[in-house]
């Protein structure tokens, strides 16, 4: 096997080091982040494309990258379709979500829960849920690419570990959202100009992609699984219906993608950020699937796995990476920045948006008034610092508690469904109320923690498609043996594993073979099917309908038949009356702290300002504020 050189760790760091330069940059210049709304929203003056690449990559991590590599290597091209169910999902997201989350120009994408639900609880149970997933998510990004590396690039888990997370840590805290979206952008051509290496050299060494095409055909890994049935590992149909549910969730309701669109300066840069997202998804999905077809086209008669020489289907691609491309100086560095690219991007994001939650739903309420707004930016940049510690400290210890990772996983899946079907319930369900939503979201946790959990101890699904080894050669195996070593050579071969089966369930049990592609679609459902009818019987089929605004605005089309008048006819209203309680009337106190920026934005959504909506000052106000005060009262 190959290994990395001087210049190969060289690449690394200055990957590492030139984002840290990027958060150097947007801290001091021009000031430095002087206040809540530059720190966690760049003023709402970001540029498209940087925001687009950083919407794309916060959500492909080294999890993403390592994980399809070797799912395309290991069980075929089903896997391929995310990137079909990921462009089904950005239209529907900025056509359902967008409009709404803009329009109310929230920072924390929670604080839709409260308005829409009249709660604090379900807006504070809604942001506790997302800084856990987001923790462990954060955490488990650093450290499974660590574990696959450091069998391969002789580095350390901790180093890898502490290494990234600080630089991360360090350029997010210091230069808040425009850091991480220049960062991001950064790294996002890092990725694909270390992938498209990767493969062009890969493509040579096969002997072309004729030859890497024909192998994966007759290996089985070019197929498509067209089994409708949900109780399979994985067909095109999960694949596609679970990424679309999921991924319309995630773009739509998640604070790392709502915290990004809303800090574009208008509705349609938002939209345009949103949709171009897919042309970048059409490009990484394929070329990150594409490289686990050339893996296995490279090991198609001598499989590494199989014969131990690494230890987890995680670590074919590092494998691949240094045996085959690092005879060009150079190549396997690039490839360790890709990799952490999109761990430095996950990272940095998550980050930003948990120090945006915790200043916006636990800490503005109580501080806002006691402390300036400088001295609230510092309070954010020493939460984005602290969260940043502790997800590296998640990562350290979770090395040394072998089922940590496996528990982290199922806690992101188990909550994922529950708290985006909250958001769906609340804009498409106009009778939903608080009784409804946590009752929904708690038989939802139960249902979809007991599948996932259940599913992650039986483990149904271990079959993969045939490996071989019969084509191994000495120096395969034994790289700078001067002889053939037969003795050494079949004892490896007799390890071999056995090729596992899937478990057989049945009666209840069986549910455990869910696709775990479907598990965010039945945490959405189960949302509905007992919201809906516990918000019916506790609202008396009322409809409260000064919270229309909140709702999506498509609704009296679809659903014209099925919906009261009097709703209808408030959803058509365009009434500055109307646009204020929709505002104002879950919570006065909220309105009450910033009365001159929400009336100025609602003279201007309204027209009744003739002039200067970009300005600070109101203009006009007077001639309608005894009509507006009388309203907030």
């Amino acid at each position: 096997m190959g290994h990395f050189m001087l210049i190969d760790y060289v690449i690394f760091l200055a990957t590492l080091t030139i984002s840290v330069l990027i958060g150097v940059y947007f801290g001091f210049a021009k000031g430095g982040q002087q206040s809540t709304k530059e720190f966690l929203l760049g003023d709402r003056r970001m540029p498209v494309i940087p925001t687009a690449l950083s919407l794309m990559v916060s959500f492909q991590s080294g999890i993403l990258i390592l994980g399809f590599s070797s799912e395309m290597y290991m069980k075929g091209t089903n896997i391929i379709f995310h990137a079909v169910g990921v462009v089904i999902a950005l239209p529907l997201a900025a056509w359902i979500y967008q409009p709404i989350f803009y329009k109310l120009q929230l920072t924390s994408a929670y604080e839709y829960l409260e308005l829409r639900y009249n709660s604090v609880l379900v807006r504070k149970i809604g942001s506790l849920l997302f800084m856990l997933t987001t923790l462990l998510y954060m955490s488990i990004a650093m450290y499974a690419p660590a574990i696959a590396l450091c069998a391969v690039s002789g580095l350390s888990v901790e180093f890898l570990v502490v290494a990234t997370g600080l630089a991360c840590t360090f350029y997010t805290a210091l230069g808040g959202l425009k850091a991480v979206v220049w960062t991001d952008a950064f790294q996002a051509v890092v990725m694909y100009v270390g992938f498209l290496l990767i493969i062009i050299e890969g493509i040579r060494k096969v002997g072309g992609i004729d030859k890497v095409w024909s192998i994966g055909v007759d290996g089985g890994r070019i197929r498509a699984d067209l089994n409708p049935n949900p109780f399979v590992y994985m067909s095109v149909w999960t694949v596609m219906l679970g990424t679309a549910f999921g991924w319309v969730s995630i773009y739509g309701t998640n604070q790392t993608a709502v915290q990004r669109y809303t800090s574009l300066s208008s509705l349609r840069k938002a939209r345009l950020s949103l949709l171009l997202v897919i042309p970048g998804v059409l490009l990484m999905i394929p070329m990150v699937c594409f490289t686990g077809v050339l893996m296995y086209a490279y090991y198609a008669h001598c499989d590494p796995l199989d014969l131990k020489l690494i230890s987890n289907r995680d670590q074919l691609l590092p494998y691949f990476t240094v045996e085959v491309l690092s005879s060009i100086h150079g190549l396997p560095g690039i490839f360790l920045a890709s990799l952490y690219s999109g761990t430095l991007s996950t990272v940095s994001s998550g980050l930003n948006s948990i120090a945006a939650v915790v200043w916006e739903d636990f800490l503005k309420p109580k501080f806002e008034h006691r402390i300036s707004d400088q001295r609230a930016t510092q309070v954010t940049k020493l939460t984005a610092f602290l969260f940043g510690i502790l997800a590296i400290s998640l990562a350290l210890v979770a090395q040394h508690l072998g089922g940590v990772l496996q528990a982290a996983m199922t806690v992101i899946n188990v909550f994922g469904g529950p708290l985006s079907g909250m958001f769906l319930f609340g804009m498409l369900f106009p009778w939903a109320n608080k009784q409804g939503a946590l009752a929904g979201v708690a038989v939802s946790v139960g249902i979809v923690g007991w599948i996932c959990t259940g599913a992650q101890i039986i483990k149904p699904y271990q079959q993969s498609l045939p490996r071989s080894t019969a084509g191994c050669t000495n120096s395969s195996l034994f790289p700078g043996a001067d002889t053939f070593n037969e003795t050494m050579l079949v004892g490896l071969l007799n390890s071999t594993a056995l090729p596992l089966e899937d478990v057989q369930l049945s009666g209840i049990s069986y549910v455990y073979k869910l696709s775990y592609k479907l598990y965010g679609v039945v945490g959405i459902l189960l949302v509905f099917l007992v919201g809906a009818p516990v918000s019916l019987i506790t609202s008396r089929l009322q409809i409260d309908t000064t919270l229309t605004d909140l709702m999506w605005p498509q609704l009296t089309t679809i659903c014209c038949c099925l919906l009261p008048r009097q709703f209808k006819q408030s959803m058509q209203s365009n009434h500055v009356k109307s646009r204020v309680k929709v505002i104002v009337s879950p919570r006065k106190k909220m309105v009450n702290r910033d009365r001159g920026e929400r009336i100025r934005s609602l003279l201007c959504e309204q027209g009744l300002k003739e002039s200067g909506c970009e300005q600070p000052m109101l203009y006009k106000l007077e001639a309608h504020r005894k009509s507006l005060e009388s309203i907030l009262a």
